[in-house]
């Protein structure tokens, strides 16, 4: 599928090919991405002496058009390794904290992880990485995707975070993207709710 999509999931025409475009995107986005990440593992390295990358990605329950291996399981947890990249104990805590979840799959259906280009080429096994691949769950209508979150009040974004913090009064929805159960749309709190008249 490369850096810059062309087709959708489903096949179906997003852009037209276009060189001198594909150059633009990857220069505004994808090797700033890369630049940052490589630079903030270095950044780890002189501060600990290792780096550990969680590469987070979630997947439907049916297959799609898109994908290469269609015969691939799809379990509850899919864990992408790399032969030099992925230390035992890593991928071993991972899998304990997926089990509740159901199955557990080393690279199926998706195999790999993200380590930064420079450090994967140097070899350098002081940077561990593991991707976490997990199965979403269809909705009770059979439509999948996600659902609705409950926004929460602004709060600080802690020191590590380099998420920009939110505007004055914006809701801000907490990692993994729910912080609570969907809230109904119609529920009225209590003290806002008309008084009947007697």
């Amino acid at each position: 599928m490369g850096a810059v999509y062309t087709r959708t999931s489903h096949g179906q025409a997003l852009r037209r090919v276009d060189p001198a475009h594909e150059q633009d995107l990857l220069e505004t986005y994808y090797h700033p991405y890369a630049q940052a990440m490589t630079a903030l593992v270095d950044q780890r390295l002189a501060a600990t002496g290792r780096a550990v990358i969680i590469d987070v990605h979630s997947y439907p329950a049916r297959r799609l058009p898109c994908e290469l291996h269609p015969t691939r399981r799809r379990p509850a947890g899919c864990l992408g390794v790399d032969e030099h990249h992925t230390p035992r104990w890593l991928l071993d805590a991972a899998t304990a904290a997926l089990a509740p979840a159901g199955d557990v799959a080393v690279n199926e259906p998706f195999a790999g992880t993200y380590v930064p280009l420079p450090h994967h080429e140097a070899g350098d096994t002081r940077v561990a990485s593991l991707m976490v691949e997990l199965r979403r769950a269809p909705r009770r209508s059979g439509r999948l995707g996600p659902t609705r979150c409950r926004p929460v009040r602004p709060r600080p974004s802690p020191p590590w975070s380099t998420r920009p913090p939110t505007g004055p009064g914006e809701p801000r929805i907490g990692p993994p993207g729910c912080v609570g159960p969907p809230r109904d749309p119609r529920a009225v709190p209590s003290s806002r709710r008309p008084r009947r008249r007697r």
